[in-house]
């Protein structure tokens, strides 16, 4: 945050001493590069832009939250004079119009969600028809830490200036409120499975709708491989609730060996935002459902069945979290023969 108001500072004083430097020469920038008429650029700007006020608020016009949370909807408002039925007299540098009206009948607004860790912005979509000119509803879709909503408006006017001419121009306004964007969704981790000697495979899951909210998130679970009967292509089987409790049935992904069995098993996919690679465990468990109970030894990436007892009712389980606590746990159905 502090970077990037002191790039703007920086920015502006560069442009300020350009400015002043014109001034003080009282000619024209030469540009070579250009011929003619052309290559004169004049001092300042002919007519300048109004430039009003606004801030940033909930649809209370109270501040916006420090903390808002990822996928839930979020009705904005543009506080501004830009938005009301008469221009103001004067611009936030001072600048009196005259005689100011609008030549308009709304300000035209856009809003955008910014992440600054990812160096991402998204146009806000409209959501929700009818809202008042200065209204829109957000969805912060990515996580972070450091993001925020930005709103720019712009209004034709006609003012007269202190010569008695009659101008026309765009006024313009914006501004930016800055959050935190909560993480609300598991991680979507699975499993690439190979049998020493065998068939291999891999399963995984996939928000679906993606962005849903409220909670629960829901999910389809991806098949490949010639061990989930998918050799020739994916196989999709939608329905799952992305969480802590996805247990695939035997139908779907169950899985044949013998008690003499290795398999290699090495963890796939991801977190929206950011996984707690501390926390992923593996291995095999009795039952499903609830917390693992391993019996055989934890993220090891060869599992023996001949070293250790196995249970009545096993599984194959992957248990991964991210860092905002959100944890997602799949339970893989095992027919020891």
């Amino acid at each position: 945050m502090n970077k990037k108001l002191l790039l703007i500072l920086l920015f502006g004083l560069f442009v300020n001493g350009v400015s002043f430097a014109q001034e003080e020469s009282g000619e024209d920038s030469e540009t070579p590069w250009l011929t003619g008429d052309s290559g004169k650029l004049p001092i300042k700007q002919a007519i300048s832009a109004p430039l009003f006020d606004m801030t940033i608020g909930d649809e209370s016009g109270a501040n916006l939250p420090e903390e808002v949370t990822e996928d839930e909807p979020l009705t904005v408002s543009a506080n501004s004079n830009i938005f009301f039925d008469d221009p103001p007299v004067k611009s936030i540098t001072g600048e009196e119009y005259y005689q100011a009206q609008w030549l308009e009948d709304k300000a035209l607004a856009l809003w955008h969600v910014n992440d600054w860790e990812r160096q991402q912005s998204f146009l806000a979509p409209i959501v929700q028809e009818n809202l008042p000119a200065n209204q829109m509803v957000i969805i912060p879709t990515t996580p972070t830490d450091d993001g925020s909503v930005t709103c720019h408006s712009s209004r034709k006017m006609q003012y007269i200036s202190e010569e008695g001419k009659t101008i026309t121009c765009f006024a313009n306004s914006s501004s930016a409120s800055m959050f935190k964007v909560k993480d609300i969704t598991p991680p979507v981790c699975g499993l690439e499975i190979s049998i020493v000697n065998g068939q291999s495979g891999s399963l995984w899951p996939v928000e679906n709708p993606p962005n849903q909210y409220p909670l629960p998130k829901t999910a389809d679970m991806c098949f490949s491989g010639e061990l989930f009967n998918a050799s020739e292509e994916d196989r999709i089987v939608q329905g799952y609730e992305l969480g802590n409790s996805m247990i695939v049935s035997n139908e779907d992904g169950g899985i044949r060996l013998s008690k003499d069995s290795v398999i290699k098993v090495k963890v796939i996919g991801d977190d929206n935002y950011k996984l707690d690679t501390d926390k992923i465990k593996y291995g095999v468990c009795a039952g499903a459902g609830g917390e693992p109970t391993p019996v055989s030894p934890v993220n090891e990436s060869e599992i023996d069945f001949s070293k250790f007892l196995i249970p009545e009712n096993p599984y194959l389980y992957l248990d991964a979290s991210d860092v905002a606590g959100n944890r997602e746990i799949i339970f893989i159905p095992l027919d020891i023969q």
